[in-house]
């Protein structure tokens, strides 16, 4: 190790908090937190859970049991502007993780270089807003999907939420609910928020901060 570029490496938060109630970044857990060329990736403890309202940590959209930290914060913050692959940096994974992946801009393990030149570089998390699609007698959960952008389109009758596309068991969620929106004998004509905003099934809308929505039937 002696003979490998290395440099501090901390885990930030990025508005959410540690299960012991702090919301400071944490060293990576190893020795003076330091990290070498090529070492992989362990999380600090507590890290599976780290929470925020209404949020939920951005996983891996097929394994959502592995959580992801980026090297930039979701506004092109704390990374080389030329090198950000969808505003979030380069996202890093578990060296123990299940999945492997197939696109050059993950990594599993640490390069120096996101340093640069400093000698210390933040790894943040990335947070997914809840959509909670409220039906009265039935609460169905989905997020947007940070970094496949903002837009997301509104469910409607048989619906699959994006819970649905986990590969594994369980999640760090904890989420056990239904992953589509039921058909019932009334048939859903839309969806309002708290204000009594519209919207319509299958309509496109940005979504930064959770939200509620609540289902409207056909009289």
């Amino acid at each position: 190790m002696e003979n490998k570029k290395g440099c501090k490496v901390f885990f930030h938060p990025n508005g959410g908090i540690w299960p012991d109630g702090t919301t400071e970044p944490k060293p990576a857990p190893f020795e003076d937190g330091i990290m070498y060329e090529k070492q992989g990736f362990v999380w600090p403890k507590g890290t599976d859970s780290l929470s925020r309202a209404g949020y939920r940590k951005h996983t891996s959209q097929n394994y959502l049991n592995i959580i992801r930290f980026y090297t930039a914060n979701g506004k092109g913050e704390g990374f080389d502007p030329q090198n950000i692959c969808n505003g979030f940096g380069y996202d890093c994974w578990p060296c123990d993780s299940w999945e492997r992946t197939n696109h050059g801009h993950d990594s599993n393990y640490f390069d120096p270089e996101w340093a640069m030149g400093g000698d210390s570089v933040y790894l943040y998390m990335c947070w997914d807003p809840i959509i909670t699609y409220d039906m009265g007698d039935e609460i169905i959960l989905d997020f947007v999907y940070k970094t496949d952008g903002d837009e997301y389109t509104v469910l409607g009758e048989g619906g699959k939420t994006n819970f649905s596309l986990n590969r594994m068991d369980y999640n760090v969620d904890g989420y056990t609910g239904a992953v589509e929106i039921p058909v019932r004998e009334k048939k859903l004509s839309h969806w309002e928020d708290e204000k009594g905003q519209k919207y319509e099934i299958g309509s496109v809308h940005t979504f930064l901060e959770p939200i509620t929505l609540y289902a409207k039937y056909e009289r």
